[in-house]
């Protein structure tokens, strides 16, 4: 008995060492378009040097694993409807896909200018900017239809009170543009909690120029134990 609980506890310093161990939050959003309202759940798994983020509807599901800036370092994206299977690895300046988009097989590298962010999100992987308190952020963002390389800048703007689900929350809203495209072209507002950068509130298009516009917000937040 003596042996198995040393051997647990060695397991579990070595997880600590290694930075395996995480803890899971669980949050649920309602995403409101013109015609229908659905809820999406995402999971954050906080390691010690990575975290993974994870969406799963009935037909995609996309998982992000990211350093401890929230920097992409693998993207992989099933997409039942578009019959995708993507995976994308950051090695250096390099980004690998391989997979394909339809009957079309996809096996090629992008190249990253030197400590270019990469972001493949709309929303999580915002957050260290956040509470960073800078102004402006550029980052590159895969175009999933193609892969190729996309522009965009995240600008602070206020700090705003906003209620979320029935509950005051202090906020710091952030816009989302494409670099060098006016904003009055495509723009979007983003709200996140100033004391720990979480992900609030979202409003603008679901895609490029011309997409049908969405809301989503926080609707039940499951902390990590």
């Amino acid at each position: 008995m003596k042996r198995v609980v040393i051997m647990l506890i060695t397991a579990s310093i070595l997880c600590v060492l290694l930075g395996t161990v995480s803890a899971e939050t669980r949050l649920e959003y309602s995403v409101k378009g013109a015609e229908e309202t659905e809820n999406i759940i995402w999971s954050i798994e906080q390691g010690q040097s990575q975290t993974v983020l994870s969406l799963e509807t009935e037909s995609r599901v996309t998982r992000l694993v990211c350093d401890s800036r929230m920097n992409t370092r693998e993207w992989q994206l099933q997409d039942l409807k578009e019959n995708s299977s993507l995976t994308a690895r950051r090695s250096g300046q390099v980004i690998h896909v391989e997979g394909n988009i339809g009957e079309n097989r996809i096996d090629t590298r992008v190249e990253l200018e030197p400590g270019q962010k990469w972001y493949q999100t709309m929303n999580h992987q915002y957050s260290c900017f956040v509470l960073s308190g800078a102004k402006k952020e550029a980052f590159v963002m895969l175009r999933p239809d193609t892969m190729e390389l996309s522009n965009w800048v995240l600008t602070r703007q206020e700090e705003e009170t906003l209620l979320i689900n029935g509950r005051s929350e202090e906020t710091v809203r952030v816009r989302l543009t494409v670099k060098n495209v006016p904003a009055f072209m495509w723009k979007a507002e983003l709200w996140y909690r100033i004391s720990d950068g979480r992900f609030l509130r979202y409003e603008g298009p679901m895609g490029g120029p011309g997409a049908p516009e969405v809301t989503t917000s926080l609707v039940e937040e499951v902390p990590a134990i």
